[in-house]
């Protein structure tokens, strides 16, 4: 979880966006990795059916959404301040 939230905040330059990348393969090859031992174990960490729960998905959509909407103001403030 945390390489995901660092890749998404990583600024996208000539180098960093390798790091940003690599990032993203850490994060997905993790939650990954964490399926089989979640599904064996009687309380894991992050149940799994939670994620099938309508209302936990649309909240970290939501969440996900927020977060890059908050993450492209700096951006796109000059844009705005150009018109």
């Amino acid at each position: 979880m945390v390489s995901f939230l660092l890749a998404l905040d990583c600024p996208v330059s000539t180098h960093r966006g390798t790091v940003a990348a690599l990032l993203f393969v850490i994060a997905a090859a993790s939650a990954f990795a964490y399926i089989p031992p979640a599904r064996r174990k009687r309380n894991p960490l992050f149940q799994l059916a939670l994620f099938r729960e309508p209302n936990f998905s649309v909240g970290q959509l939501g969440n996900l959404l927020c977060r890059i909407g908050s993450s492209a103001v700096p951006f796109l403030l000059p844009l705005l301040m150009q018109l």
